[in-house]
């Protein structure tokens, strides 16, 4: 299934994230609902796996994002997404952009999850998105040294 728009974003995909992040925001609605509603996203989380095909991953991390401030827990499902990580940075030319405040929001938030020795293989892969950028020669913008040092240092700051 092929779902990228090349010429741009289709209304109707648009439209849905604008509606589920007004859901996902609502007081009325989270954490009541939370995990009913995580699990009618999660096959719309799934096309994290490959970004490449799609062009709402952005939409897909402040959801994310958005749960676990809501429920102030991260769940099983939204770890199972952390792997997918690398090829959303991979498609932003080693630019975290959005995918820095999910990050930062999963670590802070399930630092506890993190801190144990069965969950090192978890944290290995914060650090190796970390290095990834921190190292990456990759210019994401393509016009200037300055842009590839800066995505350079979000990788130092996630570290």
């Amino acid at each position: 299934m092929k779902v990228v728009n090349p010429g741009g974003s289709y209304p109707c995909i648009v439209k849905g994230w604008n509606i589920l992040r007004q859901i996902i925001s609502a007081k009325d609605y989270m954490p009541k609902y939370y995990e009913p509603f995580e699990s009618i996203l999660l096959p719309l989380f799934e096309f994290i796996s490959d970004p490449k095909k799609i062009d709402f991953e952005d939409d897909i991390l402040l959801a994310i994002k958005t749960l676990i401030r809501k429920r102030k827990g991260v769940t099983e499902n939204v770890w199972r997404m952390v792997p997918c990580f690398s090829q959303v940075l991979e498609k932003n030319k080693h630019c975290f952009g959005l995918l820095m405040d999910t990050v930062n929001v999963l670590i802070v938030t399930g630092r506890d999850f993190l801190a144990t020795p069965e969950n090192k293989p978890m944290l290995d892969h914060f650090v190796t998105l970390a290095c990834t950028a921190l190292f990456s020669l990759e210019d994401a913008a393509g016009k200037s040294i300055s842009t590839r040092i800066s995505n350079n240092a979000e990788g130092a700051v996630l570290l």
